[in-house]
């Protein structure tokens, strides 16, 4: 395996999180510090878990809130696009979560009590980031990002369900009303939208899912214990130290809590799902039934679901 090569992004994200998370050592730990970064500081994790959280919460409504009109589907409708685009910040969520388990937080902070044993377990982290689950209270942490992210992807799909639903109800009294004008829009391009299929998702496969949850253990003992990425990407102990397969968990980190203009997936993901959403929308852009709005945003929220075990 190479050594991380653009020594500029290397000291930039290293940098940026000695100076958010400082770290004393019996051994000094050589870095540059600069002021930008790619991945997220401590205070943006809290602040965006916060916003998903106020995205959940309004999500929630969905469940229980009035779907009988095309009123009610049009403030659904806006309530449900406004908490979509946060569930960007998952991940954040998952760190912050793991942050407050104080059980694994002693056990990161234990494991790597100097530079040495650092070292050691940047190397191990490396080679398996299975290794991370050894550490005490990691199980019960990972059951708990489990149960948390497979929760929230079930209230998404009870949401988009319930919300076609209302929609297919709401399309049936249009048409009862006005048989012509569904008649005239099953004739041009909206018909797609009209007929639009809201399928509920399958669960993740186990596999795939604890993966997630694996990197995000490594993420929060990383954020925990910075000085685990400065070994790393190569710029503690001296600078001198190259770890086969440290590149790869890397990437993956940055993968989770990168900015967004760094590489954050679940970001790029969303960011697709919207797309996705505003295509649907462009599709029948002469239309403005509210069941038709409530048809792409249904489907917004399975693929944002998607997003979230991707």
């Amino acid at each position: 395996m190479k050594k991380f090569k653009n020594p500029f992004i290397v000291a930039v994200l290293a940098g940026s999180l000695l100076s958010q998370f400082p770290v004393t050592y019996s051994q000094p730990i050589v870095t540059t510090v600069t002021a930008a970064s790619e991945i997220r500081s401590e205070s943006q994790l809290r602040t965006e878990a916060s916003l998903y959280d106020a995205a959940i919460a309004d999500i929630q409504k969905g469940i229980s809130i009035k779907l009988e009109t095309a009123d009610d589907l049009k403030a659904a409708d806006a309530l449900l696009k406004k908490a979509i685009p946060n569930l960007r910040f998952n991940r954040s969520k998952l760190v912050v979560l793991g942050m407050g388990d104080s059980t694994f937080a002693s056990a990161v902070k234990e494991r790597t009590r100097d530079s040495k044993t650092t070292e050691e377990f940047a190397r191990v982290l490396a080679n398996d980031p299975n290794e991370i689950l050894k550490l005490n209270g990691a199980t019960t942490l990972q059951s708990r990002l489990t149960r948390s992210l497979e929760s929230d992807v079930a209230l998404l799909q009870n949401v988009a369900a319930r919300l076609k639903k209302a929609a297919d109800a709401v399309k049936a009294k249009t048409n009862a009303n006005h048989p012509i004008l569904i008649s005239a829009l099953s004739r041009d391009n909206s018909e797609r939208v009209l007929a639009l299929p809201v399928t509920t998702l399958h669960s993740a496969p186990p596999g795939p899912l604890l993966d997630i949850i694996t990197i995000q253990l490594v993420t929060i003992a990383l954020v925990i214990q910075p000085a685990i990425f400065l070994v790393l990407v190569g710029t503690g102990l001296g600078s001198t130290i190259v770890i086969v397969g440290a590149a790869i968990l890397v990437a993956k980190i940055i993968g989770n809590i990168g900015t967004d203009k760094g590489r954050d997936k679940v970001a790029e993901c969303e960011n697709k799902a919207t797309q996705k959403m505003n295509d649907c929308l462009a599709t029948a852009n002469v239309i403005t039934l509210a069941f038709v709005d409530a048809y792409c945003t249904a489907q917004y929220l399975l693929d944002a679901g998607a997003c979230l075990v991707a």
